[in-house]
């Protein structure tokens, strides 16, 4: 599916001249909506009867390659990258929460993060994408549980 936006030099084009928009930005921009609805719309399929994980968790990595193909720098950081850190800080939290040893999620740099979600999901496109989160989260390392306090 192509999508064009002929800009020209109507009232449109004008209009986003005033308003200091790049035609070309406005472009991605829709592409981009385009995709994440698409994107949600197969992942809300995906996740009918079950409520334990939501989002762009559970789509494949295939469906992340051609997210991260049409906008690699938006797609990766601010939809996976923060759904990741996400997930993996609630993961984080939980453990906390009932004093279970967490992860310490800095033991691993981001880059190398990225570099082995790629790594995993170029090796399997059906997979989904919070399989892979999981198996970075129990990569990094362990932290020790806080005891309960005594009361």
């Amino acid at each position: 599916m192509a999508l064009s936006l002929h800009v020209g030099t109507s009232s449109a084009a004008r209009k986003l001249a005033i308003l200091n928009i790049n035609p070309n930005r406005l472009v991605m921009i829709v592409r981009l909506i385009l995709i994440a609805t698409v994107l949600g719309t197969i992942s809300s399929a995906r996740t009918e009867g079950v409520t334990s994980i939501r989002g762009y968790g559970v789509m494949s990595c295939g469906e992340y390659a051609a997210g991260y193909k049409a906008d690699p720098q938006d797609f990766d950081d601010r939809i996976i990258l923060q759904w990741m850190l996400g997930m993996m800080s609630g993961l984080n939290t939980a453990a906390l929460d009932r004093h279970e040893p967490s992860r310490d999620m800095t033991s691993i740099s981001l880059a190398t993060q990225r570099q082995m979600f790629r790594h995993m999901c170029d090796a399997r496109p059906l997979r989904p994408v919070f399989s892979v989160v999981m198996e970075i989260y129990r990569s990094l390392e362990v932290v020790p549980a806080i005891p309960e306090k005594q009361q």
